[in-house]
């Protein structure tokens, strides 16, 4: 009877899902009998093993958190786990057929990492968090009913035991995490916002009910639960009755605002709201911005490896508040105001370098334009004739292109680009190597400069892959006649690598910080072009 009561239990195990592993596990937690082809999911030889061996370290709590809900039996799953060397994926179910009776484990969809695009294992950060959500928002509000968002803030972590940067908290924060991932949707719409502050996306109902009674449990065995709060919001999409496009705002302003203020909204509808009324305010602060010119620009000096003398300065724009450039900069491209600011910037710069051509200086400039800006003929027309207007002092300008939004039509682009240089202006490519896209503009547009990405010169000592890298990009722009720039340069060391490169130009702190006025070169303003592609006429004022 005793064997037939298994091979029932197995046979209800295997018609529960379709699988391509299962696993019985002992009151110990060891597999006691596995059929299927796990040595697929990077595990072979599994009869005794460790349940919780077979995967990643970061899945295993989560794990545990489904096992200890089915003591009294029941089904958990699926959600995605990962093999222990983290290189396969696998949708995972959970299954107790009787109070106390053996667990039995399913893994279906196998499949190699690469074809994995949710990213690191584990709770995602809250950019990745969002990016996850409003990829998956479409299909899961078309397909499941009764979605929500849950929120969950903690707080008086420095009271707990250790304080905030302690092991118990640390603990504790983790067994957060392996709740809401144990109920987020499919394992993976669960995130990190940092501070004691947490989100997930899963089913109303008995998921909700699931998490808030694992929440209660976790912060009871913890040795902080006297002392921490936590407190938990679900916020439901149908009650807001939220497109896609707008569950996907609503969530983003709801974790913003959370992040902001460490207060929770009420619903989505009144985040949904909230963020129109937000976004409204932005539009019109930005207007101001570039209308009334609320901007700063500085400069950084721009030098030549073989002697250490100013080529040119890069003109960066700073704001009064304490918004970051970048950011301003996308939601201007996000708006269509980005080409009003790249003009007003121009703008500033002429008005600078006639003040100082008064006092007999003459220095040349790069000015930033973003790739939405250059794709736009209004734009281009107004540039062409500021710079006409302006003619004694333009010819100091040069253009560097910015790749926060992604030029789209190639051909069009460089045609605008050859109209710059034919009115006598140098053009410069910005943050080469940092976009999958970067190879392809390299190869379509005909350029002056290639200013090299940032982040391989402050990685060149640290291995040989990224000088590698870096040592080909080199090599490549040489051969297209392209002058290379690096940024962010700030040791000897870096300058000693990148002058055996080639690297022609450089600039970070170890030559200059951002000023209030370009500096002017000890000798005159000589372009290093020769025989570019194309054959573009020199018409720069030397």
């Amino acid at each position: 009877m005793h064997c037939d009561r298994e091979a029932r239990n197995r046979y209800v195990a295997f018609a529960f899902a379709t699988a391509d592993v299962l696993l019985e596990v002992d009151g110990d937690d060891r597999i006691a009998f596995a059929a299927g082809t796990l040595a697929r999911f990077g595990a072979s030889g599994a009869r005794g093993r460790g349940l919780f061996d077979l995967f990643a370290p970061a899945d295993r709590g989560m794990i545990a958190f489904l096992a200890g809900e089915l003591h009294g039996g029941g089904r958990r799953g699926p959600v995605r786990v990962h093999s222990a060397d983290g290189l396969k994926t696998a949708q995972l179910c959970l299954l107790r057929t009787q109070p106390q009776g053996p667990l039995f484990a399913t893994l279906g969809g196998l499949a190699s990492r690469a074809s994995d695009a949710q990213g690191d294992i584990g709770l995602a950060d809250k950019e990745r968090f969002i990016g996850a959500v409003e990829r998956e928002l479409s299909r899961q509000l078309a397909s499941e009913d009764g979605l929500v968002l849950s929120v969950v803030k903690l707080g008086g972590l420095d009271a707990a035991p250790g304080g905030a940067d302690g092991p118990v908290v640390a603990d504790l924060l983790a067994a957060i995490g392996d709740a809401l991932r144990a109920v987020a949707s499919h394992g993976a719409l669960a995130g990190s916002l940092g501070d004691g502050k947490f989100a997930a996306v899963h089913r109303a109902g008995e998921d909700e009910a699931r998490l808030s009674s694992g929440l209660e449990r976790v912060l009871s065995e913890s040795p902080a639960g006297s002392a921490v709060t936590l407190e938990h919001r679900p916020l439901a999409f149908d009650e807001a009755d939220l497109s896609p496009h707008e569950a996907g705002s609503a969530v983003r302003f709801v974790l913003d605002h959370l992040a902001r203020t460490g207060c929770v909204v009420s619903s989505l509808t009144d985040a949904l709201r909230a963020r129109l009324t937000d976004t409204a305010a932005r539009v019109q602060a930005a207007k101001s911005v570039i209308e009334e010119r609320r901007f700063a620009v500085l400069y950084q000096p721009i030098v030549r490896l073989a002697d250490g003398d100013s080529h040119h300065s890069e003109a960066l724009t700073r704001l009064g508040s304490e918004e970051p450039i970048f950011d301003f900069v996308t939601f201007a491209e996000s708006i269509g105001f980005v080409m009003d600011f790249d003009l007003a910037v121009a703008a500033v710069v002429l008005e600078k370098l006639r003040t100082m051509a008064r006092r007999g200086k003459r220095p040349h400039v790069a000015v930033n334009v973003s790739a939405r800006s250059l794709q736009c003929d209004r734009f281009v027309d107004a540039l062409l004739r500021l710079c006409q207007e302006n003619r004694d002092t333009a010819r100091q300008l040069m253009f560097e292109v910015t790749e926060s939004f992604q030029l789209t039509d190639l051909v069009q682009a460089d045609a605008v680009l050859q109209s710059l240089r034919r009115a006598g202006h140098e053009v410069c490519l910005d943050d080469f190597g940092a976009g999958a896209a970067a190879f392809h503009y390299i190869r379509a547009l005909n350029v002056d400069y290639v200013k090299l990405d940032g982040g391989f010169v402050q990685r060149l000592a640290d291995g040989a892959r990224d000088t590698a890298v870096l040592r080909s990009m080199v090599e490549l722009c040489r051969s297209l006649k392209v002058e290379t720039i690096a940024e962010m340069v700030e040791s000897e060391q870096q300058v000693t690598m990148l002058r055996s490169f080639g690297v022609t130009f450089a600039q970070g702190y170890l030559f200059g910080r951002p000023a209030a006025e370009p500096v002017v070169s000890s000798a005159a303003h000589v372009s290093l072009r020769r025989a570019r592609r194309q054959g573009v006429t020199q018409t720069w004022a030397r």
